[in-house]
């Protein structure tokens, strides 16, 4: 006999799913709406499960941009139905069964609050947090990636407020990729370097693609001072929310989806705050002092060298003329 206690921790215990049967082909993915408890204003969110038995969840959307790029999983299968509206996020792990289901739950939970039209941003989003919990841990990032980072962050907004389209910023960062360059604007190429406070007026230049143009482009070596300051600083992840305030929630999944190849996750807490000086901005012409491979045997390889930025007056511009060259690359 069942005592009203077995009885509850039974249904404590039954997941979400139990309820759907199996699907009968291939092409069948049963579904339920989830519960009016955990879905009070009924959005499209369902519970499924497929004819190979895996669980999951689906969202439907009606959000204007879908050409979102969607993170990639082991433990999750992730399926963007374009053409219908539809993300069907499918669990590859039973043994995680439980844990999915609560996540399941809050992704619905969240959505109450958000406009239809953002269905998919924000799945993709929070998709982008769960990885971290699904996938390895990757380690902090070190001080001198930290200041790369800082640096790289640090041109996107500058590029803002001198009125350059955020996305057309973002889409345009290739830091995290292992490009030759930061960022690739069409003709338009942008190397970003910190450095040291003070009189120390010197970059590393850790290679010599780095500095390298074919004759149709144009690169430009952009120089942030970031120093450490304890009383005044920003964290890194301080400097990532001050971006976020200034760019819409499409702009923010394709920054996020960066900040993941360059190997940084928000979940990650960086204790380090950082102060961002003065920039300064070259452009890498063809009398610019630079190490490329044109100007090297092809037997010498993975060269690294220091640039004495006090020498480069002949070669200096500003953000203000750069903004001007990258809007008519955008145009």
């Amino acid at each position: 006999m069942k005592t009203e206690g077995n009885q509850s921790a039974s249904l404590a215990s039954m997941s979400p799913w139990d309820t759907l049967g199996d699907a009968e082909n291939k092409t069948e993915i049963k579904t339920h709406m989830i519960s009016k408890e955990r879905n009070p204003k009924r959005i499209a969110c369902y519970w499924i499960k497929d004819y190979e038995r895996k669980v999951g969840i689906k969202v439907e959307y009606k959000d204007e941009k879908r050409d979102l790029k969607i993170p990639s999983f082991t433990q999750l299968k992730i399926v963007n139905d374009e053409v219908r509206g539809i993300l069907y996020i499918l669990l590859n792990n039973n043994d995680v069964r439980d844990v999915f289901a609560e996540l399941c739950y809050s992704l619905c939970g969240i959505l109450q609050d958000a406009e239809e039209k953002d269905y998919l941003a924000l799945t993709i989003s929070i998709l982008y947090k769960w990885r971290r919990l699904f996938e390895e841990k990757n380690s902090a990032l070190s001080i001198e990636k930290q200041k790369g980072l800082i640096g790289e962050i640090s041109f996107i907004e500058q590029g803002i407020k001198q009125g350059i389209a955020a996305y057309s910023l973002i889409d345009g960062w290739v830091g995290g990729t292992g490009d030759h360059q930061d960022f690739v604007f069409g003709s338009t190429l942008v190397e970003v370097k910190t450095k040291r406070g003070g009189a120390y007026q010197k970059v590393r230049i850790s290679s010599e693609h780095q500095l390298e143009k074919s004759n149709q482009e144009r690169l430009f070596l952009v120089v942030f001072s970031v120093v450490k300051d304890e009383i005044n600083g920003k964290t890194l992840n301080e400097i990532i929310e001050h971006l976020f305030g200034m760019i819409g929630i499409h702009e923010r999944i394709a920054f996020e989806n960066k900040l993941a190849d360059y190997g940084f996750f928000l979940e990650e807490k960086h204790k380090e705050k950082w102060k961002i000086n003065e920039n300064q901005v070259f452009e890498v012409e063809d009398q610019f002092p630079a190490i490329t491979p044109r100007s090297i045997p092809p037997e010498i390889r993975a060269v690294a060298y220091d640039l004495e930025l006090g020498g480069l007056k002949n070669f200096e511009t500003n953000m203000m003329e750069l903004a001007n060259i990258l809007r008519n690359e955008n145009a």
